[in-house]
């Protein structure tokens, strides 16, 4: 089977009259012609590496809390249309006993393989987000069911979801939270400090121990003073550290996300979508932790006014970032795909390259979604 496209983006650049083969789901060759203009607007499709997103709690009228398969297949299908071919189905602050179901149904979804959802993204672990989290920044999460870090219970939630754990925010602000932080180091799950009232000094004495990321970087955190400067100044300078970022123009005021991409580059950030049932659908009333959401003119609020997730998609998280950054399809493609992949440990996802699967997003020179391949299957727009 073969793939045609104006321009594709590699590991080694982009290559114009790009053709990929594919056998059995996973790329045998990619042939082109090596070209130095990185500006998509010069092709009239390019071929993108599949949109990687590792903090995903709904879509489609799902949510990865609801519990079921069913829901679990309508929200990757819903981030399949706009160009996502991986992603991290993500938990809320929750009860004990609503986390653990939520688990345990996403690990029995992953362990089905590719076969549980073909139509859709591939889920490639769970992010917990929450419980352990600080109630003075709780933001949209439930702050009944907040609680300080327990290792007891994180033991109780890695084997709940079957060792599918691949990412998890917390306040590690706590001493409590040391625990966890080093059984994360030692087993590769990834680390992001969120919903935090951490210290610059804390921040810097922790990641002197090993890496953390910022959990949708300004949001959820003290924001920066200039004598109290607070966790950002330090994500925003350490090189082992990760920005997420919600590229909506709500949550992060576009001068923000531009002078972070300024600050760290685009191997310094990790566009997310932070997706919410609504993500996909009309605007309406939805759920999110138990909370009643309204989404309205593309922002998901709270009845008082809180941001509650997005309603953002990859492709358009894509196109924001060269609105407000001027940024070049290279560095997009760094952003949406390549640095998750990186910190999911994954090589054969995020990459147009031999021996990687063939997950490709093919869009226009406004990163308009043409269509989405998954394992080299097309799924439906």
């Amino acid at each position: 089977m073969q793939f045609q496209a104006d321009a594709a983006v590699t590991p080694s650049g982009i290559i114009t009259d790009a053709t990929i083969c594919v056998k059995d789901g996973y790329i045998t060759d990619v042939s082109g012609t090596p070209c130095e203009n990185t500006e998509i607007n010069a092709y009239e499709t390019v071929l993108l590496p599949g949109f990687v997103d590792l903090h995903v709690h709904g879509g489609g009228g799902a949510d990865t809390m609801d519990g079921t398969m069913d829901a679990l297949k309508v929200l990757c299908r819903a981030h399949g249309r706009c160009g996502t071919t991986t992603l991290l189905a993500t938990t809320m602050t929750e009860s004990d006993a609503r986390i653990t179901r939520a688990l345990e149904n996403v690990a029995l979804a992953i362990d089905a393989g590719s076969a549980f959802c073909p139509d859709g993204a591939q889920i490639a672990g769970v992010h917990l987000e929450g419980p352990f989290i600080n109630p003075l920044r709780a933001g949209a999460q439930p702050a009944e069911h907040i609680r300080q870090p327990n290792y007891a219970e994180w033991l109780h939630y890695v084997t709940s979801a079957n060792g599918h754990i691949k990412r998890v925010t917390i306040a590690a602000e706590y001493p409590e939270a040391r625990e966890i932080l080093a059984y994360c180091w030692a087993n590769h799950i990834a680390i992001t400090i969120g919903h935090t009232m951490i210290s610059c000094a804390e921040l810097q004495d922790i990641l002197a121990l090993g890496p953390v990321d910022a959990t949708h970087l300004f949001n959820a955190m003290n924001g920066i003073h200039h004598r109290i400067p607070g966790p950002i100044p330090t994500f925003l300078t350490h090189p082992s550290a990760l920005c997420e970022l919600i590229a909506d123009g709500f949550h992060i005021h576009p001068d923000l996300i531009r002078m972070t991409y300024q600050t760290r580059g685009s191997a310094g950030i990790i566009a997310i979508t932070d997706a919410m049932a609504g993500m996909g659908c009309a605007d309406g009333h939805f759920e999110l932790g138990g909370h009643a959401v309204t989404v309205s003119a593309g922002r998901a609020l709270l009845a008082d006014g809180t941001l509650a997730g997005s309603v953002l998609g990859m492709s358009q998280a894509a196109r924001n970032l060269v609105l407000f950054t001027g940024c070049s399809v290279l560095d997009v493609v760094r952003m949406t795909s390549a640095n998750a992949a990186q910190r999911l440990g994954r090589t054969d996802i995020g990459r147009i390259s031999i021996g990687a699967r063939a997950d490709f997003v093919h869009v226009t020179n406004t990163y308009d979604v043409q269509s989405t391949t998954v394992g080299g299957i097309p799924i439906p727009n």
